[in-house]
């Protein structure tokens, strides 16, 4: 029976490998029905809307969305905006306080930036999104032991790599840089990328951080550079052994 069930398998393998090129193509074009069908589940989605494309490099998003995070999280999706046309400042300097929902900004503008590019709809009330010929992130606290690279290393290589290769048509995210290493060098090195990207790069970025001395190259280079912050609202909440209640936050 072992002997029978082999020689099959083997047959098997032979006459597949003979119509192996038929097989690729089928799986090739099935692969692309099913991102097509999938792109139009999305398009159908309540709160989805059909971007405006343009030729330039801008980023102006109405109402944005984490397609992930909203479809997650029990409480409600806050909504945000971002303005970087044609005329704005090209850099954007994000504060905020731990929690408040700086990377998930980054990662929600990017994401629907990348989703206009494949021809999706996007998760806004509205979005006019240029041609960018790279999205380039540098996100996170990682360190690579196989590597021999410290978490400061890894935040420097690839900050590196993204200031080699972006251009005037880019989008760059660069969340909280120089964490890694002392507060006076990691400040050092964060005003230097902003500089260097505001004089010779000039691409569109999304710069977190809580270096709050950073926010002075906003009027170093008013035309290039805007310094933004994450909102919150105080609420008060009755707690029935506190006439008093208590302060909920509410991030915006």
């Amino acid at each position: 029976l072992q002997g029978a069930a082999k020689k099959c398998w083997s047959s098997f393998l032979n006459e597949f490998n003979d119509h192996y090129a038929l097989f690729r193509q089928v799986v090739s074009k099935l692969s692309t029905l099913d991102c097509l069908f999938s792109l139009r589940v999305v398009a159908g989605l309540p709160g989805y809307t059909r971007p405006t494309i343009t030729q330039e490099p801008q980023l102006v998003i109405k109402g944005g969305r984490h397609p992930m995070a909203e479809a997650t999280m029990s409480g409600q999706y806050v909504p945000n905006d971002l303005a970087a046309g044609k005329d704005d400042p090209r850099i954007l300097i994000i504060t905020g306080p731990n929690m408040g929902g700086k990377s998930s900004y980054q990662r929600a503008m990017a994401l629907i930036a990348l989703m206009a590019q494949i021809g999706s709809y996007v998760p806004a009330d509205s979005a006019t999104i240029g041609v960018f010929d790279g999205i380039y992130t540098r996100m996170g606290a990682d360190d690579s032991i196989s590597k021999g690279m410290s978490t400061f290393l890894m935040e420097l290589a690839e900050a590196g790599s993204i200031l080699r290769n972006a251009t005037s048509r880019s989008l760059v995210l660069l969340d909280e840089l120089g964490r890694g290493t002392s507060t006076h060098d990691g400040m050092a090195i964060a005003m230097a990328t902003i500089e260097y990207i505001a004089a010779s790069v000039k691409c569109r970025t999304l710069f977190t951080t809580h270096y709050l001395p950073l926010t002075r190259l906003g009027a170093r280079h008013p035309l290039m550079i805007k310094n933004c912050h994450m909102s919150f609202r105080l609420s008060k909440e009755k707690d029935q052994d506190d006439c008093k209640g208590l302060e909920r936050v509410v991030f915006l």
